[in-house]
C-alpha cells in the first residue's frame, strides 16, 4: 500500500505540469458539491489521466474494494465513446440516440455523474486559452452533455457547462451578455432576495413548509431568450 501511495504521489506531481488536463481533486471537488458518496469519489480521484493504466482491475479491486472498480470501468467505457463525424450535424433525434447509448454502457448513472464532473472541469480549463479542439469539446457539450446533466437533475452543473460552452464558441456575444449582467448585478440580486422573502413569509403565513430559493438566469440561457425574440 505504501508503494502505492508513492506511485500516486508521483503521478500528482507530474499533474501539475500539464495544465490543459483536469487535474482528479479539483473533479473530486466538483462530485462533493453534489453531495456524492464516498466510493464515487475515489473512483473520481482513481480516473486521473495520469493514472490511467497504471493500475490494473485487479489492483483496484484488491486496495479499494469491487464498488470502485466497478465504476472506474463504467467511466472509462463512457470515456471511450466518439461520436462519428456528421452524426451531429444539426439532428436532435440522433443526439437523443446517442445520450440514450451513453446512458445505456453503464450499469451505475454514479459513472455518468463523474463523466460530468470531468467535462466540467475540461471545459473550465479550455475556456482560458480556447482553440478548435475547444470548440470541438464545446459542441458535442451542448448537445450531448448538458442534455444529460438535465436529465439527472444536477442544473447546476448544466448551467455552467452551458455558459462555458457558450463562451467557447461564441466569446463575443458571451462579453456582451456578461458585461450587461454586471451592470445590473446588485438590482438583480437584491430583486430576488425581496422576492423570496416575501415567498417565505405567505409560505409562513399558510402554514406551508417549503425552502425558498432564487436565482439568476444563466448567460446561456438568457442569450437564448434573446436569440430567440431577436432582441
Amino acid at each position: 500500500m505504501c508503494e502505492l501511495s508513492e506511485q500516486l504521489r508521483t503521478l500528482l506531481a507530474e499533474h501539475e505540469r500539464q495544465p490543459r488536463q483536469p487535474h482528479c481533486l479539483d473533479v473530486a471537488e466538483n462530485l462533493r458539491v453534489l453531495g456524492v458518496d464516498k466510493d464515487t469519489l475515489i473512483a473520481a480521484l482513481l480516473l486521473d489521466a495520469h493514472f490511467d493504466g497504471s493500475l490494473s482491475d485487479e489492483d483496484l479491486s484488491r486496495h479499494f474494494g469491487e464498488p470502485v472498480a466497478r465504476l472506474v470501468k463504467n467511466v472509462h467505457l463512457l470515456t471511450t465513446f466518439r461520436s462519428a463525424p456528421g452524426q451531429l450535424d444539426g439532428a436532435p433525434e440522433q443526439a437523443e440516440r446517442l445520450r440514450r447509448m451513453l446512458l445505456a454502457m453503464v450499469d451505475d448513472v454514479r459513472a455518468v455523474l463523474i463523466k460530468l464532473a470531468y467535462r466540467l472541469q475540461h471545459l473550465r480549463l479550455m475556456s482560458q486559452e480556447p482553440d478548435a479542439l475547444a470548440r470541438a469539446y464545446a459542441r458535442e457539450t451542448q448537445e450531448i452533455f448538458t442534455p444529460l446533466a438535465n436529465r439527472l437533475g444536477v442544473a447546476q452543473v448544466k448551467w455552467e457547462m452551458e455558459d462555458l460552452a457558450f463562451r467557447i464558441q461564441d466569446p463575443d456575444h458571451y462579453r456582451m451578455v456578461a458585461k450587461l449582467l454586471e451592470e445590473s448585478r446588485l438590482e438583480r440580486e437584491q430583486y430576488i432576495q425581496d422576492f423570496t422573502e416575501r415567498l417565505r413569509r405567505a409560505l409562513a403565513e399558510e402554514q406551508v413548509e417549503g425552502e425558498v430559493r432564487g436565482r439568476p438566469k444563466h448567460i446561456y440561457s438568457i442569450w437564448k431568450k434573446m436569440d430567440r425574440k431577436q432582441l
